[in-house]
């Protein structure tokens, strides 16, 4: 096990600059997720960190060693990709032990490390078959074995299940997540789903345009974000942004929406929200952060009203779609809800305590 340390890395192909100048420190053993949509700079990132890209500026660092410039080989990592890569015409035994083998270990130390990953992996059964024999889900836990028998001091993850349809991404999730708490291995993972990032992760790197947007714990991100587009990014739906102008009235600040919807500026929010007196900002507000028919009337937080646009039933959940001020706003709801039907106007609530304050120009989430 390592720490690993970025410093002031950056990565420029001609003048397309890929990463800019990144700061990072990973601790040991710690499970952490760059996550952000295509051409973040995620896996230039995760390639220059594994030796397969040289940085343009900047260090990389594995505990106290330099190792910018050694080669993968040199910084003993173990890598796992979107492609499994496995060897056509070798058994799952052979695939798994074929570094070993290229280290000359001896032949009883390779069959007591594949049988232990083996084990760990739940694919002990498989030893002997071939790849074209397996599941996508075996595949790839035959691509983790080999990488775990390396022993390596740090595990680099390359969008390993975007290959899995949903259930085998979810029961790989388990897996992968049962693999860290065993090996205690720092690991590095890098993909665009945010639920992969948020049940994975000890810490999560939000990138976008090659820069690190934030830094944190999951629950840290998706309730304390810095930004619009972090908000935005972390959360499935993702947060409903309500354009609104701070208003002063007699009873005190509102957020005026449109002429049906405006309410008072929550108290919690009133300290931020004198200081955009009769500028345009907006609200963020989660799905499961808004109360809809009967459970609304329980509560003693700001009301508005949209008109009905969808109904998604999932089993778990309905999701609603309403427009408000001519914004779409999504609703996660309880499946036994009644909402009337498409074109119904309805009141809902917004939960005062997770309303989050947007700056229109900047797109800064604005905090006392």
């Amino acid at each position: 096990m390592v720490s690993v340390a970025l410093v002031k890395l950056a990565k420029r192909f001609g003048d397309v600059v890929a990463v800019d100048d990144i700061d990072l420190q990973i601790l040991d053993g710690e499970f952490v997720a760059l996550v952000g949509p295509s051409g973040c700079g995620k896996s230039t990132t995760l390639r220059m960190i594994a030796g397969l890209e040289e940085p343009s500026e900047g260090s990389i660092h594995f505990g106290d060693r330099d190792v910018t410039y050694l080669t993968s080989r040199e910084r003993n990592i173990a890598m796992v990709f979107q492609s499994y890569a496995l060897y056509p015409h070798m058994d799952v035994f052979e695939n798994i032990a074929f570094t070993l083998r290229q280290r000359n270990t001896p032949r009883g130390k390779i069959a007591e490390l594949v049988g232990q990953a083996a084990d760990m992996l739940g694919i002990s059964n498989l030893l002997e078959r071939f790849p074209k024999e397996l599941s996508g889900g075996q595949r790839q836990r035959v691509a983790m074995g080999r990488a775990v028998v390396r022993q390596p001091t740090v595990f680099l993850f390359d969008e390993p299940l975007s290959n899995l349809d949903a259930a085998l991404r979810t029961q790989m999730r388990v897996e992968i997540k049962k693999l860290h708490q065993k090996l205690k291995t720092t690991v590095i993972y890098v993909t665009h789903d945010q639920i992969e990032a948020m049940t994975l992760a000890d810490k999560i790197v939000v990138m976008n345009n090659g820069e690190v947007m934030q830094v944190g714990s999951p629950m840290d991100l998706y309730r304390r974000p810095k930004s619009k587009f972090v908000a935005g990014f972390l959360g499935s739906p993702k947060m409903n942004f309500i354009p609104c102008q701070v208003r002063a009235t007699d009873q005190g600040l509102e957020f005026y929406i449109d002429a049906q919807n405006r309410f008072l500026v929550p108290p919690q929010l009133e300290a931020v929200c004198a200081r955009y007196v009769g500028k345009d900002t907006e609200i963020g507000i989660r799905p499961e952060d808004i109360l809809i028919g009967h459970e609304a009337d329980k509560k003693r937080w700001p009301r508005i009203t949209g008109n009905v646009e969808v109904l998604e039933p999932t089993g778990a959940d309905t999701f609603v779609v309403l427009s408000v001020g001519g914004t779409d706003v999504q609703v996660r709801c309880p499946p036994e809800e009644k909402f009337g039907k498409v074109g119904d106007r309805i009141a809902f609530n917004l939960n005062a305590d997770r309303m989050l304050l947007i700056d229109t120009q900047s797109e800064r989430v604005l905090y006392d």
